[in-house]
C-alpha cells in the first residue's frame, strides 16, 4: 500500500473519526465561548427585571430566602422553580442584578446543550452509518451548526430566556437516557427500563420544572418509537411502561389542554388579535423561522416583534395559505416516509412537535426567536445526515468539494453572523437603535430607544422617537403617557398637557406596559415634576384606563399607583378603596403593606391591626415568611396596639 491509502484508511477509520468529531466540537464550541463572550453587556431588557425581581426583594442567603425566590415567580402555571433556583445560585445578594454573571451562566448552559444536542445525534444516527465514523462527524457537525446559529443569539444574550435553555438541556438529556435506554430493552429489559424511568425522573421533572413547553418530550418520546425504534422489540413489560408513561401520558396532556381552553379563550380579550387569527399568523412565522434554520437573516433576529402584520384569512396575506401548504407538505412527506426515512421523519416531527404548545393556540404573543431553540434542532440534524449520505454515494470529486465545502461554508457563516449580531448586542444603545430600524412598525423599539437616548441625554432626540411613535398609534394610552412622562422627567417642554390625554377617544391599548406608565406618572405628579393635576383629569385618564382589556394584575398595578396620586389629592378613603380593588385582584404583600401604611396615616389604627394579622396569615400561605418582612409586620402590629391604647390625637407612630 502506498504512503497516501495507509493515511487514507487511518483517517478513514471509526475511532480517527471519533477523534476528529471531538477534536472539532470542542475547539468550535470554545470559540463559541468566545463569539458569545463578546456579546455580553449590563443591559437587561424586556421583562427582565420584573422576572427577577424577587432576587433584590429576597437579597438574603438563607434558605427562607432562596425558598422565596424559587417559588415567586410568577411565569408559567408552575414558576419554573428550576430556573429561579439557577438565577439565585448565580445572584451576589443585594438589590443590584449582575446581568453579566448571569449572561455567563447562560453561555455555559448554552455550551452543556450543543454538546447534549451532539451526543444525542450520535445515538440516534449510530444505526444509520452508511460507512464507519458517520455518525460522529454528523453529530459533531449538527451540535457546532446549531451552537453557531445566529437564531440563538436573543435566547442566550436576553437573561430570562434560560428557562427555556435550561429547558432544552434536561430536554436533551432526557431524550439520551430514553435512547439508551430504548436500545437497552431488547437484551437487559430491567436496565432498559431503568434508563427510560430515569428519563422521567429526574431530566423530564427537572425540564418542565424550568419551562412548561418540556411536556411536550412526552410527544417526542412517541415520535422516536414511530420513526426510529419501529423495529426494535417490545417486550411485554416494557410495552406496559410505554402504555402508561408515554400513551396515557399523551392522553392526560391532551386532556389538560382541552380544560384549558376555555381559559386560553379567555386571555385573548387581553390580546390585540384573536384566536383565529394566531393560529393563521403562525403559519407564517412557523414557515419563518424554518427558513431561518438554513438561511438565518440577523436583521429579523429582534426581541420586538410587536409591529407584525396579522394574517386575518387563509389568503390575507397570501404567504399564509402558502405557508398551510408547505406545512402540510412537509408533515404529509414526513408519515409518507417514516419507515424508509426515519431521520428525516424525525426531523420534520421534532419541529412541528416542539412548536406544537408556543404556535398553536396558546394566546402568547405572535413571534419571539427563543421558541425555535429546541425546535431548530431537528431540521438541523436532517440536513447534516442527508448531506454526509449523499457524500457517500457521489464519489466524484466535483461533488464530493460542493457539499464538503457547502457544509463548511454554511457553519462558516452561521460563526460570522452570530459574531456580529454579538458584538452588536455587547452595545444596548446601538442594538436598540438597530432594532428601532428594522422594525419600524413596533412600540416597544421606540421606546426602548428613547430609553438610550435619555441614558446618553439625548433627550430631544428620545422625545422625537416617541412623538414618531405617537403619529402612527395617537390614541394608545401607553404611547401617549410615555411621551408626557418622558418630557416631565427631563425638563422638556410638555408635548400636550394631561387633559389632552384626557380628551381622547377612545383609548386604544396594546398590552405594552400602561401600568409601568401610571407608576412614572405617579412618580412625576408626586415630585411635582410638572406641577399637579386636576383631580378631574386624573380621575378621567384612570376611570379611562379601567376601562380597557388589561391582565389582572396590570389592572392591579394600575389601582396601586393611583391610589397614591388621590391620596396626594386628600381623598384618603377612595385612595384606600383603590387599595382594597388591588388587593383583591392580586394578594401580594406590597399592595397589603401599603394598606397597612395608609391605615396609619388616617390614625384608624384598629384597621391596621387587622390588616397586619392578615399579613402575617397571607405569609404563611403565600411564602412570604421571610424574617425581614416579619419584623417589620412585628414593627408595626406593636406601634398600632400602642396607639390603639394612647391618645387618639397623637403623631401616627409610622411615617410614609
Amino acid at each position: 500500500m502506498s504512503k497516501r491509502e495507509i493515511l487514507s484508511s487511518i483517517f478513514d477509520s471509526a475511532v480517527a473519526q471519533r477523534v476528529i468529531a471531538i477534536t472539532l466540537l470542542l475547539v468550535a464550541l470554545f470559540a463559541c465561548a468566545g463569539i458569545y463572550q463578546a456579546g455580553i453587556s449590563r443591559a437587561l431588557l424586556l421583562d427582565s427585571v420584573h422576572n427577577l425581581r424577587p432576587l433584590t426583594v429576597q437579597a438574603g442567603v438563607t434558605f427562607q430566602d432562596a425558598m422565596a425566590v424559587v417559588f415567586g415567580n410568577e411565569s408559567g402555571p408552575l414558576g419554573r422553580p428550576v430556573s429561579m433556583l439557577s438565577f439565585w445560585m448565580d445572584h451576589q445578594g443585594g438589590e443590584e442584578l449582575d446581568a453579566p454573571a448571569f449572561r455567563r451562566t447562560n453561555i455555559l448552559i448554552h455550551l452543556i446543550t450543543a454538546l447534549a444536542l451532539a451526543v444525542l445525534s450520535l445515538q440516534i444516527l449510530r444505526r444509520y452509518e452508511a460507512y464507519p465514523g458517520q455518525a460522529s462527524i454528523v453529530a459533531a457537525f449538527v451540535g457546532i451548526a446549531w451552537a453557531m446559529h445566529p437564531e440563538n443569539i436573543s435566547t442566550v444574550q436576553y437573561i430570562v430566556q434560560r428557562m427555556t435553555q435550561l429547558s432544552a438541556m434536561f430536554s436533551l438529556l432526557s431524550l439520551i437516557s430514553y435512547i439508551y435506554g430504548r436500545r437497552q430493552v431488547g437484551s437487559n429489559e430491567v436496565r432498559g427500563l431503568f434508563f427510560l424511568c430515569l428519563a422521567y425522573f429526574p431530566f423530564a421533572l427537572l425540564a418542565v420544572f424550568s419551562k412548561e413547553n418540556a411536556v411536550m418530550l412526552i410527544l417526542i418520546f412517541f415520535i422516536l418509537e414511530k420513526t426510529i425504534f419501529t423495529d426494535e422489540p417490545r417486550p411485554r413489560r416494557f410495552m406496559s411502561w410505554y402504555r402508561v408513561c408515554v400513551l396515557a401520558a399523551l392522553g392526560v396532556i391532551a386532556l389538560g389542554f382541552l380544560f384549558s381552553m376555555p381559559g386560553f379563550l379567555e386571555d385573548y380579550q387581553y390580546r390585540t388579535f384573536t384566536m383565529w387569527e394566531r393560529q393563521l399568523t403562525q403559519f407564517r412565522v412557523l414557515a419563518m423561522q424554518l427558513q431561518y434554520v438554513f438561511l438565518p437573516d440577523i436583521s429579523a433576529f429582534t426581541l420586538y416583534h410587536d409591529g407584525m402584520s396579522l394574517s386575518t384569512s387563509l389568503f390575507n396575506p397570501g404567504t399564509t395559505f402558502l405557508s398551510l401548504i408547505l406545512h402540510l407538505f412537509l408533515l404529509g412527506c414526513a408519515f409518507r416516509f417514516r419507515n424508509s426515512q426515519p431521520v428525516f421523519a424525525l426531523a420534520i416531527f421534532w419541529y412541528y412537535g416542539w412548536h406544537l404548545i408556543e404556535s398553536t393556540v396558546v394566546p402568547l404573543e405572535l413571534h419571539f426567536e427563543h421558541r425555535n431553540y429546541l425546535p431548530m434542532m431537528g431540521p438541523i440534524l436532517g440536513a447534516i445526515y442527508y448531506a454526509s449520505l449523499a457524500l457517500h454515494k457521489f464519489k466524484q470529486r466535483t461533488v464530493q468539494v460542493v457539499i464538503r465545502g457547502g457544509v463548511l461554508v454554511w457553519v462558516i457563516v452561521f460563526s460570522f453572523l452570530t459574531l456580529q449580531l454579538n458584538t452588536l448586542w455587547a452595545n444596548p444603545a446601538e442594538l436598540a437603535y438597530h432594532w428601532y430600524v428594522v422594525n419600524e412598525d413596533s412600540r416597544r423599539s421606540k421606546i426602548q430607544l428613547a430609553y438610550y437616548y435619555s441614558n446618553g441625554h439625548y433627550y430631544d432626540e428620545g422625545l422625537e422617537v416617541l412623538l414618531e411613535g405617537l403619529e402612527q398609534f395617537p390614541n394608545e394610552i401607553t404611547m401617549l403617557l410615555e411621551a408626557w412622562n418622558f418630557a416631565c422627567q427631563h425638563g422638556l417642554e410638555l408635548p400636550y398637557t394631561l387633559e389632552d390625554v384626557a380628551s381622547v377617544e377612545p383609548y386604544e391599548y396594546t398590552g405594552d406596559a400602561v401600568s409601568h406608565q401610571v407608576n412614572i406618572l405617579r412618580w412625576n405628579l408626586m415630585q411635582n415634576n410638572c406641577g399637579f393635576v386636576e383631580p378631574e383629569t386624573f380621575n378621567t385618564i384612570i376611570g379611562k384606563i379601567d376601562q380597557l382589556n388589561m391582565q389582572p394584575q396590570v389592572r392591579a398595578s394600575v389601582y396601586f399607583d393611583a391610589s397614591g396620586v388621590i391620596v396626594a389629592m386628600g381623598d384618603w378613603d377612595r385612595g384606600f378603596r383603590f387599595l382594597q380593588r388591588a388587593y383583591e385582584i392580586d394578594r401580594n404583600r406590597y399592595i397589603l403593606r401599603q394598606q397597612i401604611l395608609f391605615a396609619f396615616f388616617i390614625e384608624d389604627f384598629e384597621a391596621a391591626d387587622a390588616l397586619i394579622t392578615l399579613a402575617r396569615e397571607e405569609a404563611e400561605k403565600n411564602s412570604w415568611n421571610s424574617p425581614s418582612f416579619l419584623r417589620e409586620l412585628d414593627n408595626m402590629q406593636q406601634s398600632a396596639r400602642e396607639r390603639m391604647a394612647s391618645d387618639k390625637g397623637a403623631t401616627p407612630a409610622v411615617e410614609g
